[in-house]
């Protein structure tokens, strides 16, 4: 096929995420309006609501079926590229359902939750990292990100898990909110270069399977590298900016 055709369901697919999120425009409240609740989980008073239309899978499998209809996709070759799909996201898939109950512990540990008393975990962690670094903290703040991303196996989790972390250092350092959660994020991008699930699943791809080490290997200096400027940059900004 055409290269413009082999393309035309990327671009559709980063059209559709773009004009879904735009606020100026109505289709985002129509997406966000149908939701669906789960109150008290577990007895815990816990309550999360989900809006399935608003997801980003939502409109990955919308552009699935608009291509498999657009491009007469036969029922052979549309099995072959679901099992060659299936295969690549499974290990990425197992580590979301396994990471996911955790990072929510992690972030719903506070007091009234835990019979000690004791501040959640993020907070206790936030204390202990500005108690070390004090001044200096920006400057570990994307490490802190690209951490939660290599181990949480996606930069998404890591900024859910340390947002609050993130915040609460802020508070405590006197640095500016905004700019700790803008050094999360920018590592949590750069851990998510290296987190093993991704690596797995791009290796198995691309027929590197087995090979995962030393593609992290070779990707950790330019990691390292993107970690270390936007800690610099972060503590410029916290002192001059």
């Amino acid at each position: 096929m055409p290269t413009w055709q082999a393309w035309a369901p990327y671009l559709a697919v980063g059209a559709l995420l773009v004009l879904t999120r735009l606020a100026s425009l109505p289709l985002r409240g129509w997406l966000q309006a149908p939701q669906v609740g789960f109150s008290n989980l577990l007895g815990t008073g816990i309550s999360e609501t989900l809006q399935p239309l608003y997801l980003p899978g939502t409109v990955f499998l919308v552009v699935t079926v608009l291509t498999a209809l657009g491009y007469r996709l036969n029922r052979a070759q549309l099995r072959a590229a679901a099992q060659q799909t299936s295969r690549s996201v499974v290990g990425t898939g197992l580590t979301l359902l396994t990471v996911l109950p955790l990072v929510f512990v992690f972030i719903n540990s506070g007091p009234e939750l835990n019979a000690s008393g004791l501040a959640s975990m993020p907070l206790s962690l936030a204390a202990a990292a500005a108690g070390a670094l004090g001044p200096f903290y920006p400057l570990g703040a994307p490490l802190i990100g690209g951490l939660g991303s290599f181990v949480a196996g996606d930069a998404t989790l890591s900024n859910v898990m340390f947002s609050l972390l993130q915040a609460s250092a802020a508070l405590q350092t006197g640095a500016s909110p905004q700019l700790l959660l803008a050094l999360q994020g920018s590592g949590s991008a750069a851990g998510n270069i290296i987190c093993v699930a991704k690596v797995v699943a791009a290796a198995a791809m691309v027929g590197l399977a087995g090979r995962e080490g030393q593609i992290i290997r070779l990707a950790l200096p330019p990691v390292l590298y993107m970690l270390g400027l936007a800690g610099a940059l972060g503590l410029l900004l916290s002192r001059w900016g």
